[in-house]
């Protein structure tokens, strides 16, 4: 009986129960409808956040109008979004001299970088009580 307590007590949060919430991520100020691809990476809290390609999900979406609604269908839990419209294509986010995206980008919580990236705890939605809408407008 206590070991039962003591395994629930500290390894309960890991163990997935199978409920599953949306976040739906609508993004707006898309430049270019062309077709160039949107690269959207939502990040749990050991994730390398917000280094592009480096979340635990994540999907590549084809823009043709200014704006496009994403759903993720995530189990319940803390997550941050980053998203970057990749012009050129080649897979990653492309940096000035000073390191500043020269591509269209977005993270949750509209946060604007300003001196650097932004932290896990910046952008972070809570996703542990049910779905969740964001908005993010590209920069």
């Amino acid at each position: 009986m206590l070991f039962t307590w003591l395994f629930t007590l500290f390894f309960g949060p890991f163990l997935s129960t199978g409920v599953q919430h949306e976040l739906v991520i609508h993004v707006t100020n898309i430049e270019n409808a062309s077709g160039k691809p949107l690269l959207v990476g939502v990040y749990t809290k050991t994730d390398a956040f917000p280094g592009f390609n480096k979340s635990t999900y994540n999907k590549k979406v084809i823009t043709k109008s200014a704006e496009v609604t994403i759903t993720f269908k995530l189990p319940p839990g803390e997550y941050a979004v980053a998203l970057m419209q990749d012009m050129n294509e080649n897979g990653r986010i492309d940096k000035n001299w000073l390191g500043y995206p020269t591509e269209p980008f977005g993270f949750s919580k509209n946060f604007k970088p300003v001196m650097g990236p932004p932290t896990f705890k910046d952008c972070s939605v809570d996703l542990r009580k049910g779905n969740q809408r964001i908005d993010i407008k590209l920069l």
